[in-house]
């Protein structure tokens, strides 16, 4: 049996699906960077971080999110005891 003849289709649509989710979700995570209003500028500027998102995809967001609203700053804006 010839796998190719088999699987061919299937392996094409899965391909064109991930392809496809490859560049929207980078894409709507660019977007959600570029509106978000976080409570102080960290490194660089909305666009910059946006075009990083969408090169970086996932990993890059999750910098993004850990830099701009992550525990380290939780920290420092808490007023002290």
């Amino acid at each position: 049996m010839n796998m190719q003849a088999a699987f061919g289709p299937l392996l094409g649509a899965y391909g064109i699906a991930l392809a496809v989710l490859s560049f929207v979700v980078p894409l709507i995570l660019a977007i959600a960077v570029l509106f978000d209003r976080p409570p102080r500028r960290v490194l660089v500027g909305r666009w910059v971080w946006a075009l990083a998102v969408f090169l970086g995809g996932v990993f890059a967001a999750g910098l993004y999110w850990v830099l701009h609203h992550g525990l380290i700053w939780k920290s420092q804006d808490a007023p002290a005891v």
